[in-house]
């Protein structure tokens, strides 16, 4: 499923693990002020179905790749959110000249360390009140900076998790995304990342420098105060470095 808003040279949004496109919703009204914002969920995600077998990433980016065959028969600008940063990049592998810019947005799978404390185990939970109080503990985990999330987060962040159906927590403790950045076909590779992004522990100068070794031209842009999901907790700042990195 894609959703679409707005006039002007394509951007297409991918979320992340867990998510839908309802990742990007904090920025599409602003965002769509200056491109065409495309939106999909991805298989065994949000209203798409199911992944095909053997239902891992690679199958994800395949659907996802054939999608932007379908839709645009030119380059695509991509700004992909944590696993959303790994489905463009293996998107842009599969199809050379496919993507023109490409933004990872948080990304993970570049094998720097991590030590935030372990997500709580949701899924057992009968008690409502209960279930709700463990996505907000592993939404502030993993998410978002704020120790006290706003509740609209919170409301998201729940209904997308109990709808995912793939599960990609060992592939962003992997080096799968490091792996392919040398050969991609892209016209440009940048990075955004919160400024306490718990993927990274937020070690910004380390993450910049794992990718700018692969990709000498990248820029990484942090975003004061966000964490991981910076793009909700940081939009107004990420907005204007999304724009920013697209028309440089």
């Amino acid at each position: 499923v894609w959703r679409r808003w707005g006039q002007g040279q394509p951007l297409a949004l991918f979320h992340g693990g867990g998510g839908s496109w309802e990742h990007w919703a904090a920025n599409i009204e602003s965002l769509s002020q200056h491109r065409e914002i495309w939106c999909p969920d991805f298989p065994s995600f949000g209203d798409s179905g199911d992944v095909p077998a053997p239902g891992q990433v690679d199958e994800i980016a395949q659907v996802t790749a054939d999608g932007l065959d379908q839709l645009f028969s030119k380059r695509i600008d991509i700004a992909g959110f944590s696993c959303g940063a790994m489905v463009g990049t293996l998107s842009a592998h599969e199809r050379p000249g496919r993507v023109g810019r490409l933004i990872l947005v948080g990304a993970a799978s570049l094998g720097v360390p991590r030590n935030h404390p372990p997500l709580q185990v949701w899924r057992k939970a009968t008690d409502p009140v209960q279930r709700m109080a463990l996505h907000r503990t592993n939404l502030h985990i993993l998410m978002l900076a704020s120790p006290e999330p706003d509740e609209a987060a919170l409301a998201l962040h729940a209904r997308n998790v109990e709808r995912a159906r793939y599960n990609g927590r060992r592939l962003a403790f992997s080096t799968r995304l490091l792996d392919l950045l040398d050969a991609l076909d892209v016209t440009r590779l940048d990075a955004i990342y919160g400024e306490f992004d718990a993927t990274c522990d937020g070690n910004l100068a380390l993450v910049e420098s794992v990718i700018r070794e692969r990709r000498p031209e990248a820029r990484l842009i942090g975003i004061p105060g966000a964490g991981h999901w910076v793009q909700y907790e940081g939009a107004a700042a990420c907005e204007t470095a999304i724009l920013a990195l697209l028309d440089d």
